[in-house]
């Protein structure tokens, strides 16, 4: 009975010890609570916070996409590049139902390939200059989604008709 007693006490002593050595642990947890009423409630914040544009493009085109289209996605970079390959996976793994078709800065592309019905995703960081009007107006597209910000330019465009 004695030696429970003696446990007890020592788990006792211990106890406030161990709340002091760990709180150096959960300090980063405990800052992060200063966030949540901004994460929780304003729907921007939130967004400008855990959104990356292509996040936000391949939300979108997945809603405005019905599955079997076909979707021409002109990526920003060369395959070569560090960033090359990754915006083309994104889009690809939220558009998985849909046939899709990347083109970056190196490929060929005549419009005439795309006909009425398909669809035509762009992202351009800031920097990149678009070539979406240019091509919009060839191919007779309509723009279905566009957003600017900080951070580049998204958008989605149904091909309706020929265009010039």
């Amino acid at each position: 009975m004695k030696s429970i007693k003696d446990r007890s006490s020592l788990l006792l002593i211990l106890l406030p010890i161990w709340l002091v050595a760990v709180f150096g642990v959960f300090k980063a947890e405990w800052v992060s609570l200063n966030f949540l009423p901004t994460v929780m409630f304003n729907a921007a914040e939130k967004d400008a916070v855990t959104s990356r544009p292509i996040d936000r493009l391949a939300l979108k085109a997945e809603s405005l996409i019905p599955p079997g289209s076909k979707v021409f996605f002109f990526d920003p970079y060369p395959w070569d590049s560090p960033q090359g390959g990754f915006y083309a996976g994104r889009l690809r793994y939220q558009l998985y139902q849909r046939e899709m078709k990347v083109i970056s800065p190196a490929d060929e592309f005549d419009y005439r390939s795309m006909g009425p019905g398909d669809f035509a995703a762009f992202i351009w960081p800031d920097g990149i200059q678009p070539i979406e009007k240019d091509l919009a107006a060839l191919a007779g597209m309509e723009e279905l989604y566009s957003q600017v910000d900080a951070r580049g330019r998204q958008s989605v465009y149904r091909v309706v008709g020929a265009g010039r």
